[in-house]
């Protein structure tokens, strides 16, 4: 793609009002173009998978001069519509809401040192330092306009919930070059992604357009009209796919209609665990109480006779009536022995007289061995190892040391492929749109740097540390075994990153700390040689000393020696005079 002016890549599309099957729709956004001539000369039959959930229109040709429409029914399902309230509800569920806090919060984690959760990772895109700063630069400007550092943690929750998110990017029109301006959460039961698909008259996909239909309240009308799909066309508003960025759980029905959230899996077992508790307390207080049995002796009395015997009887043991002497009224006291209704049974003549039983209690009744297998079940449709989430448990345990459970693993990798999810979804998307409006890269170079990028999340739950040590080690003991193979197959570059995973950052960043430290010790070897010339000085000092005294001893030496040669001298000269006499 070829860039000659703002005006050949960008088409600004707000408030215009097109004509659309005699309704009116607001189109808002705008386009980032690009040129399709290859994809124009593709004769195309069979309509590309629908990933995103997205609801399709059919335009099959003209038919003997109209033009034929067949449409979906109803642009946003009603089906889908109450799954999203029906994912919200759940998540208000006590089992629920603290499975799900378990998954944010070991995916987005804050560090005090650093405003986000989440940064970029350019190491492996083959750009020059100062694009990859600004792409840098760029993606912490999106995080600020989407206020993630206060609000990450409930977008990523609400994302989890409803498997799906959106968001409204907004441009200024008359600088588009100054890229998007600001960034709006949308919720998503008033959005919906549409696809407009066109064949001509011998079937072939002549286009497919993409766009977004916004109504708030949509669902709110009555959806048995027939026209109920131009009800919600009419003054409704239509945003470009461009000015929309759309992040999904990646899920689908089985119907491929429309997105599930992860909560979908734990629909059944969240109900089977609530009304299991509903019926556990019913239980609990119908059979909890012990209640009495009367056995009323009603001798011969006929049938309506003994029954209205019984009832006197009843009331008179449920009644106090008393007598009031300040008001001079009788007062009838309701006395309630129980919570629950006793047994009143008539007894003819013949057996037994009047009798009062006592009706025990139910059994068992302290066993949720059944509730605690739905609640487990609960929590494993949801990810979430049983152990973090047990109140038996108030240690959170790891295993043996130097071990990690298979499901510490799995949750480990199901957090990552979220996180990739919601990266994917909503980061790549923004981004690659900021980057072109602003002209740092074209649409093409984008689709070669994405595949390289990567997203680094922070981590410090107890058992990403534990996995990072024992990874540590693992690579430090390779290599030490690799440490004579250096220098004739393998060099340091490749150790680094390879070996150790030091990403260009952190390479960098290590060995600037390796040259402060070289410089540290250098300074301090050289202060210690310092103070050691000095002491050396002084010793030398000791050693001039008794140098200076050694010439001393050597004159007195030198004084003795000549002293003896000429006491020698004296001798052989007295023996000499001697001789001679």
């Amino acid at each position: 793609m070829t860039l000659k002016g703002v005006k050949d890549v960008i088409t600004l599309l707000l408030f215009i009002k097109t004509d659309f099957k005699e309704t009116f729709v607001e189109i808002f956004g705008f386009e980032i173009s690009k040129k399709k001539d290859e994809e124009k000369k593709l004769r195309q039959v069979v309509v590309p998978p629908n990933t995103e959930g997205a609801r399709d229109i059919y335009s099959n040709g003209a038919l003997g001069g109209h033009f034929v429409e067949v449409y979906d029914s109803g642009v946003i399902n009603t089906d889908e519509y109450n799954q999203i309230l029906k994912y919200r509800q759940m998540s208000e569920c006590t089992e629920v809401d603290k499975a799900i806090s378990e998954i944010v919060n070991d995916a987005i984690t804050y560090e005090d040192n650093t405003p986000f959760p989440v940064k970029i990772n350019l190491d492996k895109v083959d750009l020059s330092d100062s694009i990859k700063t600004k792409i840098a630069k760029e993606f912490d400007d999106i995080l600020y306009m989407m206020n993630f550092g206060d609000v990450g943690y409930d977008l990523f929750r609400q994302w989890y919930i409803d498997g799906r998110i959106y968001f409204d990017l907004v441009i200024n029109n008359n600088k588009p070059k100054d890229g998007i301006k600001k960034i709006v959460h949308i919720d998503s039961l008033f959005i919906k992604k549409i696809r407009d698909i066109k064949r001509d008259s011998d079937g072939m996909i002549t286009s497919i357009d993409e766009y977004f239909l916004y109504k708030p309240h949509m669902l709110t009308e009555s959806m048995e009209s027939t026209s109920y799909y131009y009800n919600q066309m009419e003054n409704a508003i239509r945003f470009t796919k461009e000015s929309i960025t759309f992040g999904t759980s990646g899920i689908m029905d089985y119907n491929r209609k429309f997105i599930i959230s992860h909560l979908h899996k734990a629909i059944k077992p969240s109900n089977q665990l609530s009304m299991l508790e509903d019926s556990v307390v019913v239980y609990r207080v119908a059979r909890a109480p012990e209640r009495r049995i009367f056995y009323i002796d009603v001798g011969n009395l006929p049938k309506t006779k003994a029954e209205e015997y019984l009832n006197s009887i009843m009331n008179r043991y449920r009644n106090k009536i008393a007598y009031n002497t300040e008001t001079g009224t009788v007062d009838e006291e309701k006395r309630h022995m129980s919570m629950l209704e006793d047994f009143w049974l008539p007894r003819r003549e013949g057996g037994r007289g009047t009798e009062i039983d006592t009706l025990q209690g139910g059994d068992s009744l302290g066993e949720m061995d059944d509730v605690n297998y739905f609640r487990h079940k609960l929590y494993e449709s949801l990810n979430v190892p049983i152990g973090r989430l047990d109140s038996e448990n108030s240690v959170f345990n790891m295993g043996k040391d130097g071990e990690i459970s298979r499901e510490e693993v799995k949750f480990s990798k199901f957090i990552n492929r979220l996180r990739n999810k919601f990266s994917l979804g909503v980061f790549n998307d923004i981004l690659s749109k900021q980057l072109i409006l602003k002209g740092i890269i074209l649409e093409d170079e984008w689709d070669d740097i994405a595949p390289k990028m990567s997203w680094m999340w922070t981590e410090d739950s107890h058992f990403a540390e534990l996995k990072k040590l024992a990874m540590l080690k693992e690579r430090i003991d390779v290599v030490e075994e690799m440490d004579q193979m250096i220098e004739r197959y393998y060099s340091m570059e490749y150790i680094r990153s390879n070996i150790l995973m030091q990403t260009e950052e952190e390479a960098k960043e290590l060995a600037k700390q390796r040259d402060q430290e070289e410089a540290e010790r250098n300074s301090t070897t050289a202060f210690e040689n310092m103070g050691q010339d000095v002491m050396d000085r002084q010793n030398g000092m000791g050693d001039y000393a008794d140098e200076e005294e050694e010439p001393s001893q050597a004159e007195e030496v030198a004084q003795r020696n000549k002293e003896a040669k000429q006491r020698e001298r004296d001798e052989l000269k007295q023996q000499k005079e001697n001789g001679n006499g």
